[in-house]
């Protein structure tokens, strides 16, 4: 393989430090250490006693600190992180080193190609999976063994094993796709991929301000089960000026309002007051089609779409893939539709655009899969060994798709549109079926999902619905063996009246019992040494301020954990907002929407209600021990009795009580615990979740209903008795997670 070697070491260590010479020898005799015949390299001869000890390497690399992520220090940072390894012995190099001068090669390669990507990919996984300790070492330690003396062994070797990572849905395919992406370039020789712009930037036409224009927008995210999105019900002129009277923000139901976009400025498009308009007209929009009620004439029966897929399955078997393409094209997109909830659109432009967003047709390994990917926060913690303490290690997953419908669909091709609504017609005809819509077929599995298989939350992953307006999604944590199993019931009923083969669907278990879900929720084990902690805090303290920090903070997060309330200032709240004697607690934890209609109420387990009267006397106790030390201690104290202070409070550094808030508690706690404070929430969602709590009661206490279904009004069937039937549930909680009561 032809490279100037020294065009290619210039690239990768340019002169931007001082001993950059000494690096570029070391990095030469590293990479000779696998001789010729890994890649057919004509290395240059070095000083073979040339070795940088581990001094000059870590040396080395804390000069680079603060530039890890500049294209000039990469491969530095990269050599320099090998002093974590031990000393190099040229004469018999250890394995490690052997995979290193592999690694070095390769960077050769894609620096004479100008492969930029491929070089961040190289030198940023192995400078982080060298450290032993790290969350992917045992990654490093899996190429160590499976390198051989020639690139193509190697591959082989490496490609095997991240099959068998895809097969077992291992959460590290995505970090071990990058070794196996640069073997696969350097192996096919391949080069850098560059493309042209027919729009350039200087081509562009400036506009005039007020000139007028027309903005097309599309709209993906269908949440309409009519025939049309959006009808426009009132046009609206303004001036050029900032109206915010236009938004009509105090009407109930909202208008959907077409605006001049003259009459909107840039910043206009994005303020407050537009965004709240449109995000509360989609929200009343939605409910009105989720109501879960079976006489909804937005949604079809069973009988219904169980004679619509084996309909478009009889079509789609019987028309030919030559003559009839175009027709057939258009049912097997429909068929897709109802067999992964996803709009015809969404699935065109996906599919043709190979974005893999949702369907991930490869004819190559003949595998045709539904991406189902959470739209959550991912996990944002950098601490070493955090993912083994996760109780859910991944943010996406995949179900399998049948393989007639992804050999046809691998031909990618655009739909006509006069054909879409001539199939849904004659299906509408033969089925006799007047109410027949594509937006109601789109909706099909949704609708099977929630009334006839699961819950809303399931069917939401599955299907992408509604994911965006859902809260509890941020707090979920679900098998994937569960939604699969899940998925499997739900085509299997939809499939009755065909002969619909899904044994596609009978694959390997996840023989990890991988979950899908919050990354902010830590797993059981965890949780019970991190209360057990700020247990032994309490009753080992010794100061009479620290111990009453102490105790609060114990609290506060036991008072987080069996009620499920959100971590803000003043939680759970006042005194007077306790019913200990029936097992409830009255609560406004939105501070948003501090509003009448936000308050809700949440159950007392009886551990939570010894452990508030025990706080309660504390704070008696306290007030008569200390009052003389401070006398507005004993003022204080009266002020929580009293309810004119929350229940939970702290002293400051100023030696001042105030009520307790999330930033007082993460001073605190945040060198041994790094989650973020509403942890709380997403471990009590998990665990309502695994004891089959109803969908509506955990909705309710977690205070995530949809607009205008929140507990006690008119759209909602909570009771009070509901409310207090989960007492036993939290109190398992309590019993699982092993807390004990505070002896002071």
């Amino acid at each position: 393989m032809e490279i100037d070697i020294e065009h290619a070491t210039d690239g990768l260590i340019p002169n931007v430090l001082d001993n950059h010479q000494s690096v570029r020898k070391y990095f030469l005799t590293v990479a000779a250490l696998s001789g010729q015949g890994f890649m057919s390299l004509s290395l240059p001869e070095t000083e073979k006693d040339f070795v940088l000890s581990k001094i000059e390497l870590k040396a080395i690399y804390k000069s680079c600190t603060g530039r890890l992520t500049n294209d000039h220090f990469r491969v530095t940072t990269f050599i320099g992180s090998t002093y974590h390894l031990e000393d190099l012995d040229i004469s018999n190099p250890a394995p490690e080193w052997l995979w290193i001068s592999k690694l070095c090669q390769l960077l050769l390669y894609c620096s004479d190609r100008k492969l930029m990507n491929r070089i961040t990919e190289i030198t940023t996984f192995a400078r982080l999976w060298i450290v032993q300790g790290s969350s992917y070492h045992n990654l490093w330690q899996e190429c160590v063994e499976l390198q051989s003396k020639d690139i193509a062994t190697t591959f082989e070797n490496i490609d095997a094993y991240k099959q068998h990572l895809d097969e077992i849905n291992s959460p590290d395919l995505n970090q071990f796709a990058k070794v196996h992406r640069a073997l696969k370039f350097v192996l096919h020789n391949k080069n850098r991929i560059e493309r042209t712009s027919t729009n350039g930037r200087k081509s562009r036409v400036t506009r005039r301000v007020d000139e007028e224009k027309i903005e097309y927008v599309v709209f993906n995210d269908v949440d309409d089960d009519s025939d049309e999105l959006i009808s426009v019900t009132e046009f609206l002129k303004t001036d050029n000026d900032i109206d915010v009277v236009r938004e009509k923000l105090d009407i109930g139901l909202p208008d959907f309002t077409l605006l001049k976009q003259t009459s909107l400025q840039a910043h206009e498009k994005y303020s407050p007051q537009q965004m709240y308009h449109r995000t509360r007209s989609k929200l009343q929009h939605a409910n009105k089609n989720e109501r879960l009620i079976g006489s909804n004439v937005r949604i079809l029966p069973l009988f219904a779409l169980q004679n619509i897929f084996a309909y478009l399955w009889q079509l789609f078997e019987g028309l030919s893939s030559s003559h009839d393409r175009d027709k057939k094209r258009v049912v097997s997109y429909l068929l897709l539709s109802m067999l992964t909830g996803r709009s015809v659109v969404q699935l065109i432009e996906d599919v043709t655009g190979n974005n893999k967003q949702y369907i991930n047709l490869n004819r190559r390994n003949n595998s045709y899969h539904l991406n189902i990917i959470l739209d959550i926060t991912p996990l944002r913690l950098r601490t070493q060994g955090i993912q083994k303490v996760l109780a859910n290690r991944l943010l996406e997953c995949d179900i399998s798709l049948p393989e007639q419908l992804g050999v046809f669909l691998a031909y990618k091709g655009d739909i006509n549109k006069e054909i879409l609504y001539e199939v849904i017609n004659e299906t509408r005809d033969a089925l006799k079926l007047p109410y027949l819509s594509l937006a109601r077929i789109e909706k099909g599995l949704y609708s099977i999902l929630i009334h006839h298989v699961s819950n809303s939350q399931i069917a939401s992953i599955i299907t992408g619905r509604n994911e965006r307006k859902r809260a509890d999604i941020w707090y979920s944590s679900n098998s994937i063996d569960n939604i699969r199993a899940v998925y499997q019931r739900a085509i299997t009923l939809i499939s009755q009246k065909t002969t619909y083969d899904n044994d596609y669907l009978n694959l390997v278990s996840n023989i990890f019992n991988y979950k899908i879900g919050s990354q902010n929720c830590p797993d059981y084990a965890i949780v019970i040494n991190f209360i057990d902690l700020l247990h032994q805090k309490v009753e080992a303290t010794t100061d009479y301020i620290e111990k009453f920090n102490a105790y609060s903070i114990w609290l506060w997060h036991i008072s987080l954990l069996l009620t499920s309330v959100r971590a803000v200032e003043g939680a759970p709240g006042y005194f007077d907002q306790f019913n200990l004697e029936l097992g409830l607690i009255w609560i406004s934890d939105k501070e948003e929407r501090a509003t009448a209609s936000s308050q809700r109420y949440v159950p007392l387990c009886p551990f939570l209600i010894e452990a508030i009267n025990r706080y309660i006397d504390f704070l008696k106790s306290f007030s008569s021990l200390f009052c003389r030390l401070d006398m507005r201690i004993q003022h204080w104290v009266d002020e929580v009795m009293k309810s004119e202070r929350p229940l939970i409070n702290v002293f400051n550094k100023k030696g001042e009580l105030e009520s307790i808030r999330p930033v007082l508690v993460r001073n605190e706690i945040h060198k041994n615990f790094k989650f973020k404070e509403d942890w709380t929430r997403h471990v009590g969602q998990r665990y309502l979740h695994e004891q089959n709590v109803n969908e509506s009661m955990i909705l309710s206490v977690f205070g995530h209903e949809m607009m205008g279904q929140e507990s006690w009004r008119k759209n909602s069937s909570i009771s009070i008795g509901d409310i207090l039937d989960l007492r036993p549930t939290y109190q398992a909680l309590a019993d699982k997670l092993e807390i004990r009561q505070v002896q002071v």
